[in-house]
């Protein structure tokens, strides 16, 4: 085989190099996708000299970033969605999961955008005083401090440089949370109204 054969016979992945970046979207572990791909060293420490070898070839890169790229169109993992799930759970409180006469509800009973801000639950039985089985459900609700920085990085909002421009900020969740409400929400506009330096185009947020 020539030079060139070889240059041109390293531009395509092997089986085994395709398998490895399927076995690394699986659980995103280096050493054991290149393990379950069928790579066989001699000891644990050059498993993760295969695997770091691999994770630093550019094809093997760029075919990780497409099967990945296809799983996210498959599941329809858009930027709206994205956002749509993180004011569920930047905006869900507690009287969310209570019923017109302050009960808490079933699990099945929670509206889907208050179900999507539940973490996990616990289901509580008891015997009330006139000895009827009874069930009570305990929420626990995602990090809504997590959720409200994520959005304040998706809308394009600097909070290091606008820290002290608490009403900025305020105005900024107002669209997401009518956006949360069945309105549309240019996010892209909304980044253009926060310039990188000076004070934010409040107008353009209004």
């Amino acid at each position: 085989m020539t030079t060139t054969e070889k240059k041109k016979k390293k531009k395509y992945l092997s089986k085994m190099q395709k398998r490895f970046c399927e076995e690394y979207l699986v659980d995103l572990n280096q050493s054991a996708a290149a393990l379950r791909a069928g790579f066989k060293p001699k000891s644990k420490s050059s498993i993760r000299n295969v695997a770091c070898q691999l994770m630093k070839n550019e094809k093997v890169q760029e075919y990780i970033e497409k099967l990945f790229k296809e799983q996210m169109e498959s599941r329809e993992v858009t930027p709206s969605r994205i956002l749509e799930e993180l004011s569920r759970i930047a905006f869900t409180t507690s009287k969310d999961v209570l019923d017109r006469d302050g009960n808490v509800r079933k699990l099945s009973d929670l509206p889907d955008d208050v179900a999507s801000a539940v973490s996990c639950f616990k289901l509580h039985k008891y015997v009330n005083k006139k000895g009827r089985p009874g069930e009570r459900y305990q929420y626990f609700f995602h990090s809504k401090l997590r959720a409200l920085e994520k959005l304040a990085t998706f809308v394009g909002l600097d909070t290091a440089a606008h820290a002290a421009d608490i009403i900025t900020l305020e105005e900024v969740l107002l669209k997401i949370r009518e956006r949360r409400q069945g309105m549309v929400i240019n996010a892209e506009s909304a980044k253009k109204a926060l310039p990188a330096s000076g004070s934010p185009n409040r107008a353009a947020l209004q």
